[in-house]
């Protein structure tokens, strides 16, 4: 969750403070596959990308890190270029097969991925059979709450395993539905009820 090369691209593009909005996995056997979505339009207020006087701004960036070697016949994450940017809707549908500008995005284990949330993303189809398992990062600007509408929740007893650091990388600074989240240190810290 702190990586500091991912916390530094991180800072710089969403313009301010930041948080660690949500986590989740992704499994994928034979043929299975991540739907594409998202993308430059329709337009969504928490998640877009701009460029203003050469400062990039996402304030929902996300940090995929592979698990195992994926290949594009294993299902890999894959993006569509320039997307982010886009003005006029996908003229396909969110099958992967279907959208040929969607292009593979190989990583290993220990890579990282960084994206706009307003990139159209998701994965190849897995051909190979192979499975795929991939840890998803999501950050935010500070004050947004929880983006999912999952109702995850935060694990028993995580506050126990973070540090100081770590608690305040997820605390929601302003909104409302917050839960307190003690560390081993006693400290509290609020944060939106939203989280793993």
């Amino acid at each position: 969750m702190d990586v500091p090369e991912v916390l530094d691209v991180i800072k710089r593009v969403t313009g301010a403070g930041y948080r660690l909005n949500h986590s989740y996995t992704i499994f994928r056997w034979n043929q299975g596959a991540t739907g594409l979505h998202m993308g430059g339009t329709p337009m969504r207020a928490n998640a877009q990308y701009r460029v203003h006087n050469g400062q990039m701004f996402s304030p929902l960036t996300k940090a995929v890190f592979p698990l195992l070697p994926c290949e594009p016949d294993d299902g890999c994450f894959a993006a569509i270029p320039g997307s982010h940017k886009s003005n006029f809707p996908r003229p396909w549908d969110d099958d992967p097969d279907r959208n040929l500008p969607l292009r593979p995005i190989l990583a290993a284990p220990g890579d990282a991925i960084i994206f706009t949330e307003a990139t159209t993303h998701g994965s190849r189809v897995n051909t190979s059979g192979r499975p795929r398992r991939t840890l998803y990062y999501c950050y935010s600007i500070d004050w947004m709450p929880d983006w999912t509408s999952q109702g995850l929740t935060y694990s028993n007893g995580i506050g126990e395993l973070l540090n100081a650091e770590q608690i305040e990388l997820i605390a929601l600074k302003s909104g409302s539905g917050r839960q307190t989240i003690r560390g081993s240190s006693e400290e509290t810290s609020s944060v939106n009820s939203g989280h793993r």
